[in-house]
């Protein structure tokens, strides 16, 4: 694209030959108001909601407050007519436009929902008969192997011309592994939503695993593990679910060595007996947003994947329930020389499933914690007022099975230690004392304030709905979901820190250039 094949070897050496003057001309030629474009949020609520309408909020000390031009959306939308005018999602949902669920004979589940905002489609899916759950122990990262490899070829079209069908409609198709499942995604115009069905449907049910294609993945694959064995995070992660599963679990992570070791073992048969055992319609779920009439999307569906033939003895996915972890807390060390920063990982399994009626009060509790970044309890101590750490964030990880309660940092190697004790006391804190009931509705006005623009894609909706369906949440989970977080209550926080918060348990895993106080840890 530069028209430079060696652009990168002289990247830096053109780069310190900036000046301040070079700077100021191209701030003068560039930054002007002919190519400024401005746009402005104005809060607002609905006339009959609680308070009215929005206050006034006076412009900052210095600052000359905008006198914008109103417009509405009216105006940039004059190519449709007023009927297909867009609304949002949740808007429609008020009004009982829930999606569309059906299930076809060979057993695929496809929900639609209807969005004429945009001449999009986007497709989402799951097969939950082919996640790495499925994988063979002595041939970890085969399901994931065999997913990556649908795309790369079918009986009837080679990857170039899988490549030239999409590109030239500005589509994409994707297929890819997980633990749990694997997931399909599908995304373009919505007058190519045939094309889009006919690819997807193509390399699901007719790949075609060609052995050059299938040795380029080798080769990237396997490159991209000996990459990883300087990534200090990578390498914490694995030594992080490898302390809180044991091997045979499928939230343990392969060490990298093992990873290279099957992958230049995997031959092509592998692959092609694991596809005929684990690829097939009867538990493919779909779900379609877009501009697009439920009924013909249905349709579409059908003529593609309709004639499939289902096995009939599919095993579901089944997760066992981690070990338990009561003390004492397990260290380990990852020594990689020449680090400027160091990765840390701490946590334990969190107890939690998706399908758990605690789940959303625990979402609140780790928002509080350090889910909220900036604003959580970890950011705001170990970040803002300490300075110890560049990051720091928790999460709760819960699905079919129950993932971890986990929190990471990357800090200077001269500051672990000392963010680790405030990360500790941080959560013993909680765990004991509790949270506030600021900091409660806090958590919650944001994590159902935010929900909005999660749905500003048919992608992200598209996905929304997966989850619904993959978790067995309802077809009405978008509508509902934030009232169930509106619906906990600081008690129940709470109490969900004594239950699912493990003080002093689980592992902390260090991985960089660090010599401190549990630099002799194995």
């Amino acid at each position: 694209m530069r028209g430079d094949w060696r652009y990168g070897e002289y990247y830096l050496q053109n780069l310190r030959k900036v000046t301040p003057a070079d700077v100021q001309r191209v701030a003068q030629k560039y930054l002007v108001e002919r190519n400024r474009t401005v746009g402005y949020f104005e809060p607002i609520r609905a006339a009959n909601a609680p308070g009215g309408a929005a206050p006034a909020i006076p412009a900052p000390a210095g600052v000359v407050a905008p006198n914008p031009v109103k417009m509405h959306l009216r105006d940039y939308h004059m190519s449709r007519p007023a009927a297909a005018r867009p609304a949002s999602l949740l808007a429609a949902s008020a009004k009982g436009a829930l999606p569309t669920k059906v299930v076809l004979d060979n057993g695929i589940t496809v929900v639609v929902q209807e969005n004429h905002a945009t001449p999009t489609v986007s497709i989402s899916g799951a097969l939950m008969s082919a996640g790495s759950v499925f994988d063979p122990q002595d041939k970890r990262g085969l399901a994931g192997f065999t997913a990556a490899q649908l795309s790369r070829g079918t009986q009837s079209r080679s990857l170039l011309d899988i490549a030239k069908i999409l590109e030239g409609g500005g589509s994409s198709v994707s297929i890819g592994g997980g633990d749990e499942y694997a997931s399909l995604g599908a995304h373009g115009l919505s007058k190519n939503f045939d094309t889009l069905l006919d690819v997807l449907s193509d390399e699901l049910r007719h790949p075609a695993f060609p052995a050059d294609e299938l040795e380029k993945a080798r080769r990237q694959s396997l490159a991209g593990v000996s990459s990883s064995a300087s990534n200090t995070g990578v390498l914490a992660g694995i030594a992080f679910r490898n302390a809180l599963y044991p091997k045979t679990h499928p939230y343990s992570a392969e060490p990298l060595d093992e990873q290279a070791s099957v992958l230049k073992a995997l031959t092509r048969d592998d692959l092609v007996n694991f596809y005929s055992a684990h690829y097939a319609p009867d538990q493919l779920i779909l779900t379609i947003v877009g501009d697009v009439d439920t009924q013909t999307a249905i349709a579409q569906v059908k003529k593609y994947f309709g004639d499939w033939a289902k096995k009939g003895n599919l095993p579901a996915v089944a997760i066992p329930p981690a070990p338990p972890v009561d003390g004492p807390l397990q260290t380990i060390v990852i020594p990689v020389p020449d680090k400027a920063q160091v990765d840390v990982r701490y946590g334990f399994p969190s107890g939690l499933r998706r399908s758990s009626p605690d789940f959303y009060t625990a979402n609140v509790l780790n928002f509080i914690l350090g889910g909220g970044t900036l604003s959580s309890r970890l950011g705001l101590s170990v970040r803002d007022r300490l300075g110890l750490v560049y990051g720091i964030t928790s999460s709760e990880e819960a699905r079919l099975g129950e993932g971890p309660f986990s929190v990471r940092y990357g800090s200077n190697p001269a500051n672990v230690d000392q963010a680790a004790e405030e990360m500790f006391r941080q959560i013993q804190l909680i765990h004991d004392s509790g949270v506030t009931k600021q900091e409660t509705a806090d958590a919650i006005s944001y994590l159902t304030g935010s929900y909005a623009v999660t749905l500003s894609t048919n992608g992200a909706v598209a996905g929304q709905l997966l989850t619904a369906q993959v978790y067995s949440l309802g077809l009405d989970y978008v509508q509902k979901r934030n009232d169930y977080y509106r619906a906990v209550t600081v008690d129940d926080v709470n109490a969900a820190a004594k239950k699912y918060l493990k003080p002093g348990t689980g592992a902390l895993v260090i991985s960089g250039t660090y010599t401190g106080k549990y630099a002799s840890a194995k």
